[in-house]
C-alpha cells in the first residue's frame, strides 16, 4: 500500500520508479488488472450491442419501446429520396444571372407548385412505406442553402410535417459554382474570355467534360469531390443517432454526383446520364438504384442544359446560332 501511495503521487516520475523491480512488480500487475476490467468492459459492451433486442425485451414494460433500441445495420439500411428543387426563376427568365448571384436565385411560382406536388408525391411515398412497416423512423430532411433549394425544402417539409422529423443544411450539397462563365452570353464567352473557353472546350471536345473546370468555378469531378465529403455526415448521423431515412434537395449536378459517388459509378455513367428536371424524386435503397418515384417536370432548354448534358457538339452548335442572331434579341443566360 505504501509503495502504490508513493507510486500515485503527484510529480513522481513513474520512469524512474520503474527501474525498482519490487515497485515495477506492483506497476505491472496494477496494469494487468486494468486491461482486464477494460477487455471485460468491452465484451460486455459487444454481448449488449449484439443482442439488444433480446436483452432489451426481457427488461421493457412497452414492447413499442424496441424500436428505439434497434441496432443499426449498417450503410445497406439507408433510404434516400434525392430531390432536385423546383423552376427557378433563372429556368424562367435567362437574364436573372447578369442581375444577381446563382445562391439568391428563388423559385418561380411555378417552381412553388412544383414543390408542393413533391411534397405530396414523397408524403404518399412514406404512407405506404408506413402501412408495410408501422415501426416509427427518423426521417431527416438535408437542403443545399441556395435559396430555391431551401424554399424547395420548406414547402416540401410543410407536406410532410407529420413524415420529416427535422431539417437540416449541407453546404457541400450547393450547386456547382461556373465562375467566371456564370450569367455570360453563350455567344460572347469566346470572346470574352478566349483562352480559358479555348481550355474548356478542349476537355469536351475530348470526351472530357466531367474533368473541365469552370474557370475560378468548378468542374463536375470537383463537384463529385465535396459532395462524397458530406457521406461522413449521413454515416455518423446513421450509426450514432439511427437515423437512415434522408430527404436531400439539392441540383441537378449535384444530384447525379451523389448517385455516382454513393453507388461508387464511373465518370462516363454521369455524362450520359441526363439532368433530372425540376421537382423530380429519385429514391436509392442501400446500395441500390431505384430510379424516379416521380419524373419532375420539363424546363426549357436553353444553352446550360447544353452545357450541362455533356454533349459538346450542342453546346458548339447553340454557340454558332447564338452568333448569328441580330444584337437586339434578347440573349440566353447560363443557369
Amino acid at each position: 500500500p505504501d509503495t502504490r501511495r508513493m507510486i500515485n503521487s503527484p510529480g513522481v516520475d513513474h520512469r524512474i520508479l520503474s527501474d525498482s523491480p519490487a515497485i515495477s512488480t506492483h506497476i505491472d500487475a496494477d496494469s494487468l488488472r486494468l486491461k482486464r476490467e477494460k477487455n471485460r468492459d468491452k465484451s460486455v459492451q459487444q454481448v449488449l450491442l449484439s443482442s439488444s433486442f433480446q436483452l432489451r425485451a426481457s427488461i421493457c414494460s412497452n414492447p413499442e419501446e424496441l424500436v428505439e433500441f434497434a441496432p443499426i445495420k449498417g450503410p445497406k439500411r439507408f433510404r434516400i429520396l434525392l430531390v432536385r428543387h423546383g423552376e427557378s426563376e433563372a429556368n424562367k427568365d435567362k437574364r436573372m444571372l447578369t442581375q444577381m448571384a446563382d445562391h439568391c436565385i428563388d423559385l418561380s411560382p411555378e417552381g412553388e407548385d412544383q414543390a408542393r406536388e413533391a411534397g405530396r408525391i414523397i408524403r404518399q411515398y412514406y404512407e405506404k412505406q408506413i402501412e408495410k412497416d408501422p415501426t416509427p423512423r427518423h426521417v431527416r430532411l438535408w437542403t443545399s442553402p441556395y435559396k430555391r433549394a431551401r424554399k424547395t425544402a420548406s414547402i416540401i417539409a410543410k407536406e410532410c410535417e407529420n413524415i420529416i422529423t427535422d431539417t437540416r443544411e449541407h453546404i457541400l450539397l450547393g450547386e456547382q459554382q461556373f465562375g467566371l462563365f456564370e450569367g455570360i452570353p453563350v455567344a460572347e464567352i469566346a470572346s470574352t474570355y478566349p483562352r480559358e473557353y479555348q481550355h474548356f472546350q478542349k476537355c469536351v471536345t475530348n470526351g472530357g467534360r466531367f474533368w473541365a473546370r469552370m474557370p475560378l468555378g468548378e468542374s463536375r469531378f470537383d463537384v463529385a469531390r465535396r459532395v462524397h465529403e458530406a457521406f461522413g455526415t449521413f454515416h455518423r448521423d446513421a450509426e450514432q443517432h439511427s437515423i437512415q431515412d434522408l430527404i436531400i434537395i439539392t441540383h441537378g449536378v449535384t444530384l447525379r454526383a451523389f448517385v455516382m459517388m454513393w453507388l461508387h459509378l464511373t465518370p462516363e455513367w454521369f455524362e450520359q446520364e441526363p439532368n433530372p428536371k425540376n421537382c423530380a424524386v429519385r429514391r436509392l435503397t442501400g446500395a441500390k438504384d431505384k430510379g424516379y418515384i416521380f419524373e419532375g417536370y420539363e424546363e426549357e432548354r436553353h444553352a446550360l442544359q447544353s452545357l450541362n448534358s455533356g454533349n459538346a457538339e450542342a453546346f458548339a452548335n447553340h454557340a454558332k446560332e447564338k452568333q448569328e442572331q441580330t444584337e437586339d434579341q434578347p440573349a440566353q443566360e447560363y443557369h
